[in-house]
């Protein structure tokens, strides 16, 4: 099972907002139906993020949000080989919607546990956003600026903890706040 979590991570470059998680556990069934993560590659939010790229471009992406770094060689040329349909016409082994659930299944050692780290503070940032204002502070570019700022610097060696992340979105919203209360 994939955490839908690390779907919005992997995709969005953020946690999720309540109601996007809420979709995404719908569509793939708690993260049990991967081939149903293809929804998202039409949204408006994937499109700016992938759109235009090569294989290789989307894969490094990938792992840019995942893992805060970008593939060895070796790895991405696996990945590429697997994700582009062959020369001879057949398909590719991942498709954009399952490839995803194979990186996070691959992840070994610090890339596990940056994904562990991950899903930690996306879940609780989520968590955060239990009032009206609180999601229309997320939404648009609060998700920006606020989630992925704190998802893109967590890795395994920096976890933020409850505090800071609460200190951080006291700082969002107040200043959110002050212009749309």
């Amino acid at each position: 099972m994939l955490d839908p979590q690390l779907i919005y991570i992997a995709v969005f470059n953020r946690p999720a907002d309540p109601a996007g998680l809420a979709w995404v556990n719908e569509l793939t069934q708690d993260g049990t139906n991967y081939e149903a993560m293809a929804g998202l590659t039409g949204t408006v939010e994937y499109t700016m993020n992938f759109n235009g790229l090569e294989a290789a471009e989307t894969i490094s992406r990938f792992y840019e949000s995942l893992f805060n770094r970008l593939p060895e060689e070796a790895g991405l040329q696996y990945w590429v080989s697997n994700f582009t349909p062959h020369p001879d016409g057949s398909g590719a082994a991942f498709s954009p919607a399952n490839l995803v659930f194979a990186m996070v299944e691959a992840a070994q050692g610090h890339d596990a546990d940056t994904l562990a780290a991950k899903v930690e503070v996306a879940s609780y940032i989520t968590s955060l956003l239990d009032t009206p204002d609180e999601v229309a502070a997320y939404e648009g570019r609060g998700a920006g600026v606020f989630g992925r700022g704190m998802v893109s610097q967590t890795d395994w060696e920096n976890l933020p903890t409850h505090a800071e992340i609460d200190a951080g979105w006291k700082e969002h919203f107040d200043s959110w706040a002050q212009y749309n209360l």
